[in-house]
């Protein structure tokens, strides 16, 4: 379990010691700008978290960190999904779109005979313009050679892999990070 609360203070709630999560703290001013503070760092397919906290902090206690410097509050919906992790989010959130269950809904994502997948066109030759399937389907002007449909599995996948790219709060660093966050939060 993470280190980050242990500097919290505590409150009263229904008569019971609670921790204070209602205080949010803040990167530094002073680093927060600096280039060697955070380190690039690309999330494999099964990399979680603490993994890399371990790894890279040598304490797993220190994922608070990762969280920290990437604004992750809800790790479940904003660290990158493995695989077969991303297909039952798929299946789950798309069952009721595509008509279908289990397997069924991605085969219906991938299935380029039909247009209800389709979240929207794109340019091929400008590729920051698109357009919504009404307007492609509807406008006697639109050159279908012109566009490429982006179908909501690889929409979906595209946001998933885009949680790769996180940041790593060097370990030179990470102490000055401890010191800071326990400062602000008891307050």
């Amino acid at each position: 379990m993470s280190d980050y609360f242990k500097f919290f203070t505590k409150i009263k709630h229904t008569d019971r010691n609670a921790v204070d999560i209602t205080r949010r703290a803040k990167i530094l001013r002073g680093i927060q700008n600096d280039p060697f503070v955070y380190l690039p760092y690309t999330v494999e397919n099964q990399d979680r978290p603490e993994h890399i906290a371990e790894y890279y902090y040598n304490d797993p206690n220190k994922v608070w960190l990762i969280y920290f410097a990437n604004d992750i509050i809800d790790v479940y919906s904003q660290w990158v999904m493995n695989d077969q992790d991303f297909n039952n989010f798929f299946i789950k959130k798309y069952q009721g779109m595509s008509g279908t269950t289990g397997n069924a809904v991605i085969s219906w994502a991938l299935n380029t005979q039909t247009t209800d997948n389709v979240v929207y066109y794109q340019s091929l030759k400008h590729d920051n313009i698109q357009i919504t399937p009404f307007s492609y389907l509807n406008d006697p002007n639109i050159d279908s050679n012109e566009w490429e449909p982006l179908r909501y599995y690889e929409y979906e996948n595209i946001l998933n892999d885009n949680k790769r790219n996180i940041y790593l709060i060097d370990r030179d660093y990470a102490d000055q990070f401890e010191k800071e966050l326990k400062g602000i939060v008891n307050d």
